[in-house]
């Protein structure tokens, strides 16, 4: 930091354990051997945030590709005469409306995620019960499981199961982890509750 530098920084990455560090230095006064200001910056929590928002977004990219292909081939096979066959055009309506479904659902996840991110979503905490939560997450999805050709059953606890929780943002999760597995079963299965 010697020489003519009146402000400096430099980033120095440690391995073990990982942290990255920025250095800033900047003198004090005119006086080329004067005192120097350091401010040392603890950046790892930064690396680690931004890592994981790429790998989000590579994740969503890779998500939004499935159900737009299916789509696109949904419709070209339309284009190219399956609409003149009803039951092959009714499959690929089913398809259409399916892949529609899965679109929405992961819009509207995201959007959840970026009210959360910016704190615009404080928890509503409520007494509820969870076989009543999960019993009405399962009714909103049985739609959705049966144009999949799957079977949506909901097994309650044999006793009420009080929580101290935000409604809303439980049955968020519960219809998230009920619509993944809609998703990735195959059909003539059945999803328990």
């Amino acid at each position: 930091m010697a020489g003519e530098c009146h402000h400096c920084t430099a980033t120095v990455e440690h391995t073990s354990p990982s942290r990255l560090l920025r250095v800033l230095a900047s003198r004090l006064g005119p006086d080329s051997a004067g005192p120097f200001l350091f401010v040392l910056q603890d950046l790892t929590d930064l690396k680690q945030l931004d890592a994981l928002r790429r790998e989000f977004l590579a994740n969503v990219s890779h998500e939004l590709r499935t159900p737009i292909a299916a789509k696109g081939a949904a419709i070209d096979a339309l284009q190219d005469g399956a609409m003149q066959e009803p039951a092959l055009a009714a499959d690929f309506v089913r398809r259409l409306r399916l892949e529609t479904d899965r679109l929405a659902k992961m819009v509207e996840d995201l959007l959840l995620l970026a009210r959360i991110d910016a704190g615009r979503i404080p928890p509503d905490l409520q007494a509820v019960d969870a076989n009543l939560l999960a019993g009405t997450s399962a009714e909103g999805l049985r739609p959705l499981a049966e144009r999949s050709g799957l079977e949506l059953a909901f097994i309650p606890a044999p006793e009420a199961v009080p929580l101290l929780a935000d409604r809303a943002q439980i049955h968020q999760v519960l219809g998230n982890l009920l619509h993944n597995a809609i998703n990735f079963t195959p059909g003539a299965h059945r999803v328990a509750a």
